[in-house]
């Protein structure tokens, strides 16, 4: 018994306790894990469980299950992200009876130091605490077996079983930079990290030995991006006691709506193995499995290992000041006007663009329908996204534009409906000047490209119809935009 276990330890504790930074293979879940700054690089809350299986030989498994949150701390008013505090819980239970466990908390923070609307960069720290060590309760002896009723825990085992335990520190620290496109996905990234800088004492062998730092780097940059496809390759570096592991991978992501998406993210770890995830995103909730494969027979740190993880999120607004009450008698309220409807058919008649005065003529109201409102069909709808007080948009738009041109071809029966919108940034007039200026230019380019101009329709809204508070610096942005909407009539 007593060389059994010993054989047990000698094999663990150069896989377990000399790799200090254990990594999940679903990444997006567990970010912090490589990199604290990577909280806080939105105006969102979230909370996600992992779970992993891992085969390290026939007797020999990992169960592991971690648990992640942060808070996004706001300015007030701005909507601005000033930081994010985040919380991490892991619980890591493997070898022989499930003996061996390591039980992590720790708490990170990251702080904004560059705030762009497209970009950002995050300085992060966390400290974690880890209490690592064999439970003997499972493991039972030939002093324990009762005859006719088996073993029986509750008899002394007769070995003397050495107490291996420890409880230490973890000190990290990060940088992470980050771009994004006009419609909010990634298109750029950059970030390096450490772990264990403060070189914690292992008491598993003496008070002499102290745990290497783990250093990661990871980059990524947009390959391919239109209104359904992404295609983001991205490389991670781990530097771990004296290795150098080399992660390449594809994200590839299809939207299918608004609220939906389905994601495709293969890993490869040189001459180790590859690793393939699949995450599907409904709303506020994402859902990821991954699965490691072996290519090495020589990595026996991993037979094959599954995951599962799920993440909920949520916007976080920005707390208004109160105002303090003075001794005045307060104002009556005014009631609110009613919110002007969007409408869908017909609007006014396209006219080709040219320099606008200094205030446009704006008709509120359009034309009567003279058919009934049923017989208008919306089949398609697109949003573009601009940048402040911007009517010009980019090439990505315009490629995306050629690709509605081509699929319509010179069907007669579909309609184009161009709606422009705004922030609340400027005044009522200037707004409204520029949400026509924005729709005007969507027609200017569709007629160019051959589409009849009988066959668009244009309408300005200014800042009338937000779809977000205004209040946020996210808010506005996705109220700077243009819909637009082809109705078969």
């Amino acid at each position: 018994m007593r060389s059994r276990l010993l054989i047990f330890i000698l094999i663990l504790a150069p896989l377990t306790m000399r790799g200090q930074q254990f990594n999940y293979s679903l990444l997006d879940f567990t970010h912090h894990r490589i990199n604290p700054a990577t909280i806080g690089l939105n105006n969102q809350w979230y909370a996600s469980v992992v779970h992993r299986e891992q085969n390290r030989g026939a007797d020999f498994k990992i169960r592991s299950t971690a648990f992640s949150g942060a808070y996004p701390q706001l300015f007030p008013r701005r909507g601005n992200v000033r930081g994010a505090l985040g919380i991490d819980l892991m619980n890591d239970i493997s070898g022989l009876n499930n003996s061996f466990r390591v039980r992590e908390a720790g708490l990170s923070y990251a702080l904004r130091i560059v705030d762009e609307e497209l970009q950002s960069f995050n300085l992060g720290v966390s400290l974690f605490y880890q209490n690592r060590g064999f439970d003997y309760s499972q493991i039972t002896t030939n002093s324990q077996y009762v005859t006719n009723r088996g073993f029986d825990l509750s008899l002394a085992s007769g070995e003397n079983l050495i107490d291996f335990n420890q409880s230490f520190y973890r000190l990290n620290a990060g940088i992470f930079w980050q771009k994004l496109t006009l419609k909010k996905q990634k298109a750029g990234h950059f970030g390096i990290s450490a772990f264990d800088i403060n070189e914690a004492r292992d008491t598993f062998y003496d008070n002499q030995s102290t745990f290497n730092p783990t250093y990661f780097l990871t980059a990524g940059l947009l390959a391919y991006g239109d209104r359904k496809i992404h295609v983001y390759p991205a490389i991670l570096l781990v530097q771990q006691s004296g290795r150098m592991l080399y992660n390449a991978s594809v994200e590839t992501t299809y939207t299918m709506d608004r609220e939906q998406s389905v994601s495709f993210k293969p890993r490869y770890l040189v001459n180790r193995e590859l690793i393939a995830v699949f995450e599907y995103q409904k709303g506020n909730m994402v859902f990821g499995v991954s699965y490691d494969i072996p290519v090495n027979g020589s990595n026996a740190a991993n037979f094959g290992a599954f995951e599962f993880g799920m993440k909920i999120m949520g916007d976080v607004r920005p707390k208004q000041k109160r105002r303090k009450r003075s001794g005045r008698p307060s104002a009556p309220a005014q009631t609110k006007t009613a919110r002007k409807e969007i409408p869908e058919w017909p609007i006014k008649p396209y006219v080709p663009y040219s320099p606008p005065p200094a205030i446009l003529k704006f008709e509120p109201n359009p034309p009567q329908l003279k058919e009934p409102l049923a017989m208008a069909e919306v089949e398609f709808d697109y949003t573009f996204y601009y940048a402040t007080d911007r009517a010009t948009f980019d090439p990505q738009v315009a490629n995306e534009l050629k690709e509605i041109i081509s699929s319509l071809g010179k069907s007669a029966e579909y309609v184009i409906y161009i709606e422009g919108h705004t922030d609340s940034s400027g005044s009522e007039e200037y707004n409204l000047t520029l949400s026509l200026q924005r729709a005007r230019a969507i027609a200017d380019f569709l007629q160019r490209e051959g589409l009849d101009e009988s066959r668009i329709k244009v309408e300005g809204f200014g800042e009338e119809l937000p779809v977000a508070n205004n209040d946020d610096r996210i808010g506005r942005a996705l109220n700077r935009r243009v819909e637009l909407r082809l109705i078969r009539h």
